[in-house]
């Protein structure tokens, strides 16, 4: 079956237009709110993650349970969108998606890319002179 890309575009509608009402709250509402954000990273920019890594439905759904958290007495520090989908998620029982208490405070572990087949004798080393240039530019943080 061949592979239409308007039909690829039109699956994603939901996904772009809810991550596009998201960016617009960051540029309008956001800064009228404040940013004495309970967690890290931000309620929007957790949303925007989890729509975009899985979707209008189950992203919806984290971040739905996110916002629930967020109030004078939930939780509060580093909490990330998780990796992958919890193994009991499906699409008919939605509140399996969110993590209703708690937070994931380590980031998720991706996988790695492979390794290079390639020996150490045939990866190009940088030289002294080179290493010593670099070290001597100014960092873009102090201009």
């Amino acid at each position: 079956m061949p592979h239409h890309p308007t039909a690829d575009l039109v699956s994603r509608l939901p996904r772009i237009a809810a991550r596009g009402l998201i960016r617009a709250y960051q540029l309008t509402l956001s800064p009228f709110v404040g940013t004495q954000c309970r967690h890290l990273p931000t309620c929007s920019v957790y949303g925007d993650e989890a729509i975009d890594r899985f979707g209008l439905w189950a992203g919806g759904w984290m971040t739905l349970a996110r916002f629930c958290r967020c109030h004078p007495f939930g939780t509060r520090g580093l909490d990330f969108v998780p990796a992958e989908l919890p193994a009991g998620a499906r699409w008919w029982l939605p509140w399996r998606y969110g993590r209703w208490r708690g937070t994931l405070a380590e980031p998720p572990v991706r996988t790695a890319p492979a390794a290079c087949a390639c020996d150490d004798a045939q990866r190009p080393r940088a030289s002294a002179s080179s290493l010593r240039a670099a070290s001597d530019e100014p960092s873009s943080a102090a201009r």
